[in-house]
């Protein structure tokens, strides 16, 4: 998740391999809807790609997006290269070389904000936004000021769509 900025596990399979829950142990999970400190466990790796931590806490929760075993968090990723394969459903992450983008991949320049958000520029109709790339998000979110700006500009005769975003406190 190019969202998250810490990694998590569910408690189900916290508990299939073993682990020892502490009460004690926490951390602070930030969404978008806030910050919750949330039950942690240490882990002595955790490894997908070429992509391996030693020594981390993880946050653990109940459950989480589209009944995953965890999130993946970006934590980690200096000099590593995530390739999204949307039509065969795969992401790779691997050493990144310097290559240049293969000639059937596309390649969107991106700033890193915070150590680990991606930012792009990009347009909503004619206005001019910065975009986080998020792959955990279900869905696209504006904020007030878009909407403010769509609105001033007529261009949605019915408004825009309200939609309810659940929190680390609704989900935990």
């Amino acid at each position: 998740d190019t969202g998250a900025n810490q990694s998590v596990l569910t408690r189900r399979v916290a508990e299939a391999v073993g682990m020892v829950l502490n009460a004690e142990s926490r951390l602070m999970l930030h969404g978008v809807t806030g910050s919750l400190a949330v039950q942690a466990v240490e882990l002595d790796s955790l490894q997908a790609g070429d992509l391996v931590q030693r020594n981390l806490k993880v946050a653990v929760l109940d459950s989480v997006m589209g009944g995953a075993d965890g999130i993946l968090g970006t934590q980690g990723f200096n000099d590593l290269r995530v390739t999204v394969e949307f039509r065969r459903d795969r992401i790779t992450i691997e050493r990144s070389r310097g290559q240049r983008a293969r000639q059937n991949e596309g390649k969107i320049p991106a700033t890193l904000r915070f150590g680990t958000l991606l930012v792009v520029d990009g347009r909503v109709g004619t206005i001019r936004v910065k975009a986080v790339i998020d792959t955990g998000a279900e869905m696209t979110l504006g904020n007030l000021a878009l909407r403010d700006a769509l609105l001033s500009r007529r261009k949605h005769v019915d408004g825009p769509d309200d939609a309810r975003v659940v929190g680390l406190d609704e989900t935990s």
